[in-house]
């Protein structure tokens, strides 16, 4: 993290103070704060004014106050708040002694980089990144070749988005190590992100052009294949590159590992130039790989078919979850029955098995073609027993609705009443029922003779259209007649406390849940299920004990959740403590939720992009 080699400084140190103060820089990369102390002390004992030492203690000292010096997560017994405040306070005059120590060493050597370089980790640290910009930037004038500042000056500028500057620091690096390959990469992913994508295709080029035909880097490999797949990807942002991307990618088909994405990225160019037959045969090659349950593939298939413009091909390749082309746009009649007639006659012979082949035409079914669909599709799935079913059957219904935003759902159960289809749905599940619940339990029309828990399934999922309308007392009597009839579905509770909570009774939906919750004391879900119905019963201390089953089991357990950023915790605390008029509480557990998702906005970007640099995976740039 801190590079000492050819230290600019003139208070150079002795030989021996010199090893002690590599030391120093080592117990503080491996977080031995207090031996790195130690060991600055020691040379601060001779040389009381060396800055550089003075800097790395101030520095150690920092990491000992955000590591949490007093070491609260594992201190034994129940810290009061009063003790952890005090705890806190401590750290904070921890971390201005060490910023005191920072200054004073940059004070006493200021044509040390290491003092600067230092100065920019201390300000990193606590999230001042102007600050720490500049301190590199200085560090870099005395010592402009430092790999090591240059790397913690661009991840800065890019978390800053600082561009231009991003874009200039990447290609110094390059200019220093142009025999690395990340070097290279990360220029142009550099490039990329200023929006310079033809630079980015000059820098990705130029970085062949450095490398033989024997090279590791044109041959068959995981890496070769990302990074071809990433200049396709660049290319496709461009205007008027589809044919010179199909052309790239037969000439690199043989470097190329991933298949599916080798083809899924030749049938969007095809998409785009209008190459609508070419295309179509294209993703048929991607359903045969195996990929037939990617609803982006889907989409881009359905765009095939119905020969759509070149923006909305374009809209279908972002697609995201279980969006189609059928949900994207509206589709008139005849653009619906040539979607299902691709289906019915390409998609299901080849894979009748595949629920996305299945679900997606129940999108564009019409009447009594619907009706039929739906039922074989209950049938199916009340049969597996998926819990999953109502909500499934739910995103079928067009509701409009006044307070529901624009492709957000409604969850207004008045919106539900007088829609047609979802009629029809609850008379066929209640014919269910009605077969199912005789002494030869059957489907309506069938042969075949179901287990109980067939029937117990069908009444879950009435439970949920029950539900969809507000109907919450219907919904609890069926609830309670599966959980008497099978006690050990964990699903069944979990339906019945959202249907208390529903009702206002949100007591009992928390002990229904804890019930639930006893059935698998290892399901970390349910657990937290509880938990947040707990503290909606305004009974945090119950909310804690079980949040800490899945906790470190030593030291205080609320200290333990902050520090696993728990933040949702945090957040349901804060708005339990505000229903419990308990005010202090609520606003400090609100402070804690604002620092862990500034903590993990910022830290975590700077992780990703420190990942992103050292990959060439096209997925990862």
């Amino acid at each position: 993290m801190v590079d000492t080699k050819g230290s600019s400084s003139k208070n150079t140190l002795p030989k021996r103070e010199a090893d002690l103060f590599r030391d120093v820089v080592k117990f503080y990369e491996s977080k031995q704060f207090k031996r790195g102390l130690k060991a600055a002390d020691t040379i601060l004992k001779k040389f009381p004014v060396n800055g550089e030492t003075l800097a790395m203690k101030g520095l150690t000292l920092n990491g000992m106050a955000s590591a949490r010096v007093g070491n609260i997560s594992s201190a034994g017994g129940q810290k009061t708040v009063e003790s952890l405040e005090e705890i806190r306070a401590q750290m904070k005059e921890k971390k201005k002694e060490a910023l005191e120590l920072v200054k004073a060493g940059v004070m006493n050597d200021m044509r040390s980089h290491v003092c600067w370089h230092v100065y920019g980790l201390l300000h990193r640290s606590n999230r001042n990144y102007n600050e720490a910009i500049k301190a590199y930037k200085q560090a870099l004038r005395i010592d402009p070749g430092n790999l090591q500042i240059l790397r913690d000056l661009s991840l800065l500028q890019i978390q800053m988005r600082d561009r231009e500057g991003f874009v200039n620091t990447r290609f110094t690096i390059l200019n220093q190590h142009p025999n690395n390959k990340i070097h290279w990469l990360s220029f142009a992913l550099a490039k990329h992100f200023a929006g310079e994508h033809k630079g980015a295709i000059n820098v990705i080029d130029a970085y062949y052009g450095t490398l033989d035909d024997t090279a590791l880097e044109k041959q068959r490999n995981y890496e070769s294949s990302e990074l071809v797949l990433y200049k396709c990807k660049i290319m496709l942002e461009m205007e008027g590159q589809e044919e010179t991307v199909l052309k790239y990618l037969d000439d690199c088909h043989d470097v190329v590992v991933d298949e599916g994405a080798w083809l899924y990225t030749k049938a969007m160019a095809q998409l785009r130039l209008g190459m609508f037959e070419e295309s179509r045969k294209t993703f048929l090659e991607i359903f045969d790989t195996g990929l037939f349950d990617d609803y982006k593939v889907h989409a881009g298939y359905m765009a095939a078919v119905l020969n759509l413009d070149r923006e909305t091909c374009i809209q279908a390749s972002k697609v995201r979850g279980t969006q189609t082309v059928a949900t994207l746009i509206h589709l008139d009649a005849e653009q619906k029955a040539k979607i299902l007639e691709a289906y019915k006659t390409e998609l299901q012979p080849m894979m009748p098995w595949s629920n996305a082949i299945i679900r997606i035409p129940l999108d564009l079914l019409e009447g009594d073609a619907l009706t039929e669909a739906l039922d074989s599709y209950l049938r199916k799935y009340l049969k597996k027993g998926a819990p999953s079913l109502g909500d499934d059957v739910v995103s079928l219904l067009k509701v409009d609705s006044k307070n529901a935003k624009p492709g957000m759902k409604s969850k207004d159960p008045i919106d539900f009443h007088n829609i047609e289809l979802l009629d029809i749905i609850c008379k066929m599940v209640d014919g269910y029922v009605l077969a199912l619940d005789c002494e030869e339990s059957r489907f309506p029309n069938s042969d075949e003779i179901q287990p109980v828990e067939t029937l117990l399934w069908t009444h879950y999922l009435r439970s949920q259209l029950h539900e969809i309308r507000g109907e919450y007392k219907e919904g609890l009597a069926l609830l309670e007649r599966i959980i008497e009839k099978k006690p050990d579905g964990i699903e069944f509770y979990e339906r019945k406390a959202r249907l208390l909570k529903l009702c206002g009774d949100v007591n009992s939906a928390a002990e229904v849940l804890d019930a639930g919750r006893e059935l698998d004391p290892q399901d970390r879900y349910i657990n937290n299920k509880t938990v947040k119905y707990m503290l909606r019963a305004s009974k945090p201390d119950v909310a804690l004990q079980r949040m800490s089953l899945f906790t470190r089991h030593e030291g205080h357990a609320a200290q333990n959740i902050y520090d696993m950023q728990v933040s949702w915790y945090e957040l349901e605390l804060a708005r339990c403590m505000v229903g419990m008029k308990d005010w202090g509480k609520a606003l400090k557990q609100y402070g804690k939720h604002i620092i862990i998702d500034l903590v993990l906005k910022t830290d975590s970007f700077l992780n990703l992009q420190s990942f992103f640099q050292q990959s060439c995976g096209s997925e990862a740039l």
